[in-house]
């Protein structure tokens, strides 16, 4: 006589699983979130209630990199047990490749070390973007019903590759991925990419670690193939240079994040604010300064006021020099903060302003945890009367953060418990209308 089993709900099943992940899958020796994987692997073999909620968090987010490898060869097993799963043999019924591709949402492809066997291949030839199974994995991810949101494809080889020095397999794939309807996120990093690849393309976010290459030629002719316009758009580099079809790239522009480390860039960053101020709601800028002698760090004056449609500023400092910011003979960096904040245009739409300011300080003496007295933070009672004043209409929020790495320290003096209160209270007393 058959006997029946109590069925466990789906829901609880569901409840436990989501308990478990989403983990990230990668070839690494010793993942630190290697039980979950374990369990989430486990789950795939008890039912198929578990493995239908499963799959999701054990492949939904896939790196792909020669980082955790002690041999010159970048992980042949791991690329050759994704690829049976993304991309079955032929003969295996198609339902086992849709029912794992589609969980894909984040693909990491990550470039680290140089080719031992040829010293002298082009940079980027690796044993990884020489591998036969890569290219079958992302045509897989394509072609399979994947529906893959983001793409980071990352080199961190001495020189940057050329689009054109990698395998012409590997490029193939990789640029029709790129052209994936579900792909919203693009983000590449030191890779020289021609701007032909986004012909076509879906996505809205787009980073850039590295700028297109210029020697490609100009695409504005090629009306027939759609150009992706870009919503989100983050460019970190030095002298950054604008592909020639940047006017259709940049039409929609809602969001740019700006990070320089030379102040010769903002020059350029300017023009860019310039050509996308349309139509821009949120801008970032983050800089890096390193100078000793450098008296401005901005580059240069720019009218916040002229972006109509502004409605969030986010102005990151981040220095790495032996001396606090509360010290009198740095007030220049907060001078040029304060006139770059001080616009001659009304900023009808900006409703919040925030500053992240972090400061990297080796050897300091015990008095950096004593403030100055009220007499050297003359820049931030300035910036209060900037920020104040009749130029920001509808500003509501003032975000200021300050982070502080320490080094160097021989001992850790009990001041230090009561730095971020201290330096809060004088920053209040001296942004008080702001406040």
């Amino acid at each position: 006589m058959p006997t029946s089993h109590p069925v466990v709900p789906s829901e609880l099943l569901e409840k436990f699983v989501d308990e478990l992940g989403p983990v990230v899958l990668e070839a690494h020796p010793f993942p630190k979130d290697r039980w979950r994987r374990d369990a989430l692997r486990a789950c795939l073999l008890a039912s198929r209630a578990l493995r239908h909620f499963a799959l999701p968090y054990l492949y939904n987010h896939i790196v792909i990199t020669d980082q955790h490898v002690n041999d010159p060869t970048p992980t042949p097993t791991y690329l050759r047990q994704l690829r049976d799963v993304l991309a079955p043999d032929a003969e295996l019924p198609l339902a086992a490749l849709t029912r794992v591709a589609p969980c894909v949402n984040v693909l990491v492809i990550k470039v680290v070390k140089r080719n031992y066997d040829d010293p002298y291949a082009p940079e980027g030839v690796t044993s990884l973007t020489k591998d036969e199974g890569l290219p079958l994995i992302l045509h897989a991810l394509h072609h399979g019903g994947a529906a893959l949101k983001q793409l980071d494809i990352i080199f961190e080889t001495h020189r940057t590759p050329s689009w054109s020095n990698l395998p012409a397999n590997f490029r193939a794939a990789l640029a029709a991925l790129i052209r994936s309807p579900s792909l919203q996120y693009l983000n590449i990093t030191k890779l020289s990419l021609p701007p032909t690849v986004l012909l076509g393309a879906h996505f809205r976010n787009l980073s850039l670690k590295s700028y297109f290459c210029d020697r490609h030629p100009s695409i504005e002719h090629r009306k027939q193939i759609s150009i992706p316009s870009i919503r989100r758009l983050a460019f970190e580099q030095r002298l950054p240079t604008l592909p020639s079809f940047s006017a259709s790239l940049l039409r929609n522009l809602r969001k740019l994040v700006l990070v320089n480390n030379a102040v010769a860039d903002t020059i350029r960053n300017w023009q860019i604010l310039s050509a996308v101020r349309h139509t821009l709601e949120d801008l970032r800028l983050e800089y890096s300064d390193h100078s000793e002698t450098s008296n401005s760090i901005f580059g240069g004056p720019f009218d916040f006021g002229s972006i109509p449609n502004l409605r969030s500023l986010t102005i990151a400092l981040a220095r790495s020099k032996g001396h606090a910011y509360n010290n009198k003979t740095n007030d220049s960096k907060f001078d040029a903060l304060a006139s770059l904040l001080d616009m001659s245009t009304p900023a009808v739409a900006l409703a919040e302003i925030s500053l992240h300011i972090t400061m990297l300080e080796a050897n300091v003496k015990q008095n950096f945890f004593i403030p100055t007295e009220l007499g050297g933070y003359q820049h931030w009672v300035l910036m209060d009367e900037v920020l104040s004043g009749e130029h920001y209409p509808s500003l509501r929020k003032v975000n200021i953060a300050f982070e502080v790495d320490i080094v160097q320290l021989d001992r850790l003096p009990h001041v230090v418990k009561d730095f971020s209160t201290t330096e809060f209270r004088i920053d209040a007393q001296c942004m008080f209308r702001a406040t």
